[in-house]
Parts: structure tokens; sequence; C-alpha cells
């Protein structure tokens, strides 16, 4: 798989969490997680600030702006 193939499945995965955490209702925000003592919304929360420093590490490699960008635009 070359790197934008995988950009492409990332994105969808992304697109597929946020649909997903869309439909949460605040009791399953607040719900527990598998993680102990972590809430929904703290694993959520991990992942939005670990995506945001993956597209800084992407904008590095390929430009500024282009790490929001779907890949292959």
């Amino acid at each position: 798989m070359d790197v934008e193939d995988q950009w492409t499945h990332i994105e969808a995965a992304r697109r597929s969490l946020a649909a997903l955490l869309e439909g949460l209702s605040p009791a399953q925000w607040e719900a527990p997680s598998l993680c102990s003592e972590w809430r929904v919304r703290d694993v959520a929360a991990l992942l939005l600030l670990t995506t945001g420093r993956a597209a800084a590490a992407r904008a590095q490699l390929e430009g500024p702006g282009l790490a929001l960008l779907p890949a292959g635009t």
C-alpha cells in the first residue's frame, strides 16, 4: 500500500469515527470507557489531539495547509 492509499484509509477511518461520535447522546459521552477512569469523551479528546499532531507532521512533510486536505488533493 503506497502513502496515498494509506491516507485514503486514514481519512475514511476518521470520517467513520466522526459519524459515530456525532451520534452519541450526552449520557454516552459521559459513559466509562474500557480505559479505567476515562470517559468516552476523554478517549475522543485524546484521539483528536493525536490526529492534530499527525496533521502537523504531514504538513511539515508536504507543506502548510496540505495536511488538512484529503490525500491526493
